[in-house]
């Protein structure tokens, strides 16, 4: 199916065109009634180009994608009978031997953010392996009907080549988030670009001229042209005898303008993390608001896992074993993936517990290699030893630090809260 959208030396056409070029709301509403009767194609394409210029959006989608790549697998069978211990083998063998698979976990992991991801099972004599098929190569004449290729990625056309003889891994998304985060998406722009104006408009103080009496036109000539070249967000030449006032500038702040685009990067968190407020806490290190995040983020990946994996048990299980009762099935085992800085916490807070893990622990936890950089202590003898003084552990000055940071965030936040309002 690859071969027939994309071959050397002759690029499609839509590779010449910008979706987004003069696109404002209604576009997005054009695209999606064409949608809605299956012709995804212009879409798609627009969601394209969203994710690649909105640095947010794009940020949040490879996210999740690689999150759900990093995932290890294994096969789970129903119970000890020989018939599952089979299955589960062959299941096994077959997953082994297909090429990239945890990249196509994640590539069907896509389907959260566009509402449908379709893999095609490839074997040749190269191995077995499988192939993405981008979203916008894909039509279907009604939400009952099956899916459809079409090649030439037309815009507007809802039917396409049949796929019933391909092999195809399908996971479909009902509530896609790139359709509510585009239009978050849009929004913030027109904020940014009302702000630019705002800016251009009442960023310098208008220069009104006023022309002596009995001006020649030479002279009121002149005075349109140095009106040109004032740095000023308003210029005028009044004619002889004309009286004017200044324009006042407008009691719009910046923080109109920053409180809608804030407000729209929100949203987009609120869209990818299907609705779990906690991550838009102030994240920290060690604090309740951090691990909140933390919690929140594996959860969404650990529900699209499940997503992923039983997609493939859908589609791949019946290839595999044929069309008996499957007792074997895929689990993606979800794994927390842990920073260093996150492992180096653990083991302050086991060293706060009174837990001293030796050095080569320590450097087998994190993956790195330590070194004591402190100068050595010299050893005095006991009758000129000064009387030890209560020593302040060193992780005590960064929570009283992290604390003072904390409060000060919380009322600067009151405060620009306060002033919004």
């Amino acid at each position: 199916m690859t071969e027939q959208s994309r071959k050397p030396n002759q690029p499609q056409w839509y590779e010449y065109w910008d979706p987004l070029q003069g696109a404002d709301l209604q576009t997005l509403i054009d695209a999606r009634n064409e949608a809605r009767r299956g012709a995804f194609a212009r879409q798609m394409l627009i969601w394209d180009e969203v994710i690649y210029s909105d640095g947010l959006l794009g940020m949040l989608y490879s996210r999740l994608i690689e999150s759900v790549s990093m995932q290890g697998w294994k096969i789970d069978a129903a119970d000890d009978s020989p018939e599952a211990q089979r299955q589960q083998n062959a299941l096994e063998e077959f997953y082994h031997s297909v090429t990239g698979l945890q990249q196509a976990f994640g590539q069907l992991a896509s389907a959260m953010f566009y509402g449908y991801a379709h893999l095609q099972y490839i074997e040749d004599s190269w191995g077995r392996r499988f192939e993405f098929i981008p979203q916008r190569y894909w039509v279907r004449p009604g939400e009952l009907n099956e899916w459809q290729f079409n090649p030439q990625c037309y815009i507007g056309v809802d039917t396409g080549e049949s796929v019933e003889e391909e092999t195809l891994v399908v996971m479909e998304h009902r509530n896609p988030i790139l359709f509510p985060a585009t239009r978050a998406s849009f929004e913030r722009n027109h904020a940014k670009v009302t702000w630019d104006n705002h800016m251009d408009r009442y960023g310098s103080a208008p220069a009104i001229i006023t022309a002596p009496k009995d001006a020649s036109p030479d002279i009121m000539d002149a005075l349109e042209r140095a009106c040109k070249e004032l740095k000023s967000g308003a210029s005028i030449v009044l004619p002889p005898g004309c009286t004017g006032e200044p324009l006042k500038a407008s009691n719009i702040n910046e923080n109109y303008f920053l409180s809608r685009i804030n407000m729209a990067d929100k949203d987009q968190v609120r869209f990818v993390m299907a609705g779990t407020l906690t991550v838009l806490n102030e994240s920290g290190s060690g604090t309740l608001a951090g691990g909140a995040h933390t919690d929140s983020w594996n959860s969404v990946v650990s529900a699209v896992c499940s997503k992923v994996a039983e997609a493939f048990n859908a589609s791949i299980s019946p290839l595999v074993l044929g069309d008996g009762e499957p007792l074997a099935r895929l689990h993606i085992t979800f794994d927390t993936v842990q920073t260093p800085l996150q492992k180096a916490e653990e083991i302050a807070a086991l060293s706060d517990g009174g837990v001293r893990p030796e050095k080569t622990e320590i450097e087998e936890k994190i993956g790195m290699s330590i070194e004591d950089t402190r100068d050595p202590v010299p050893v005095t003898a006991a009758a000129n030893r000064e009387p030890e003084k209560a020593i302040i552990p060193p992780d005590a000055y960064e929570q009283l630090q992290q604390m003072i940071y904390a409060g000060l965030m919380k009322g600067f936040t009151d405060d620009q809260y306060e002033t919004n309002q």
